[in-house]
């Protein structure tokens, strides 16, 4: 068995002991909204390099990740922390973790993913702050999160940042002087951010 696909189970609350198929390598379980877990033999499934997990809004929390896991989403789900070993995975290259509404933090262990180009936090709005993040994005999207202060100490690595989306960040109130240190930003968003009062020389 390589691909194990129960997209839209929406009944099923537990999935049925795969942990003699070390072959899987692609799981989809798209709205499987009864989802209440995922197993923790998931660690153990060494040929697993995709796993989908989006919208399965009963899912709390997960166990740590195979090694060879690359893509990894959990847009939508019921996620309340991530694990500090899927933040520091070094083979990730590709983790949605937009619409998360119960995801409060990132771990603030060291950030090792792969991930480059668009990485959206959108609409996770109970996060409200971060400490690292993946360092080869050009693209950070926060809409809708419950950030009050951008770490710009935290992102200053991100040489290839270019764009950041803060849309609908009502609780922001005013952007760090020094925004001035990310050398390559190109564009600000700040639509809908109602109570943002000052801007800085930049």
């Amino acid at each position: 068995l390589k691909v194990f696909n129960m997209r839209s189970s929406r009944n099923l609350t537990e999935l049925p002991n795969l942990s003699q198929s070390r072959k899987l390598e692609h799981i989809n379980l798209v709205y499987c909204t009864s989802l209440v877990e995922v197993p923790s033999y998931f660690q153990h499934l060494h040929k697993l390099t995709f796993l989908e997990l989006a919208w399965c809004t009963s899912l709390k929390y997960l166990p740590k990740m195979p090694g060879n896991i690359e893509y990894l989403s959990l847009r939508g789900s019921g996620i309340k922390e991530l694990p500090p070993s899927v933040w520091s995975h070094q083979k990730i290259s590709s983790l949605d973790i937009g619409d998360c509404r119960d995801l409060k933090k990132l771990p603030n262990n060291s950030c090792k993913l792969k991930v480059s180009g668009y990485f959206s936090l959108e609409y996770c709005s109970s996060l409200d702050e971060f400490s690292e993040l993946p360092r080869d994005i050009s693209v950070l999207d926060l809409t809708g999160t419950s950030i009050e202060v951008l770490p710009i100490s935290s992102m200053e690595c991100l040489i290839s940042l270019t764009t950041i989306k803060l849309n609908d960040c009502e609780r922001l109130v005013t952007l760090p002087p020094s925004i001035c240190k990310l050398k390559s930003l190109k564009e600000l968003d700040l639509t809908g951010c109602s109570k943002f009062k000052n801007f800085p020389e930049i």
